[in-house]
């Protein structure tokens, strides 16, 4: 796909769905923490809302519309930086991500994350962003036809 905006939409989204398949296998074998969806639909709803139907239907719009917009920038920045080396970008990318959201864009906000006395969910949470880091990257690299020279 030549469409460097578009593939990093797919791209994003397909990561975004092994990412729900990955959380919710990780549930099933009785990890308790809180999700990249849960941490989204807490940011935009109030708390009693986040348990609820509506919250569960927020915060999975909210983790697959910021998805998409990490699926852009991974695909623009294999775009720039060339598809050598895609799965250490994806990570670290993913790392970049998880580091500017969690340890910057909610600080300065001023929103107090539900899991910030949780190790296993800050723990996960780096994982979660490094998954999506890296299925980004991986299908990018497979799908996204970019041309050579001037990018």
């Amino acid at each position: 796909m030549r469409d460097t905006y578009t593939i990093g939409v797919i791209a994003g989204l397909i990561s975004s769905a092994i990412l729900s398949l990955f959380v919710g296998f990780a549930r099933l074998l009785g990890l308790k923490f809180i999700t990249v969806s849960e941490t989204a639909a807490s940011i935009i709803l109030n708390n009693h809302l986040t348990d609820t139907p509506i919250g569960f239907l927020v915060g999975y719009v909210a983790h697959f519309t910021l998805g998409a917009i990490f699926g852009i920038i991974v695909a623009y920045s294999l775009r720039l930086t060339g598809k050598d080396f895609y799965l250490l970008k994806g990570i670290g990318i993913g790392a970049m991500a998880w580091l500017v959201s969690i340890g910057f864009f909610m600080r300065l906000l001023h929103i107090q994350l539900q899991g910030r006395n949780s190790p296993l969910s800050n723990l996960m949470a780096i994982l979660e962003f490094i998954i999506m880091g890296t299925v980004t990257a991986i299908v990018v690299k497979k799908y996204g036809i970019f041309k050579t020279g001037s990018g």
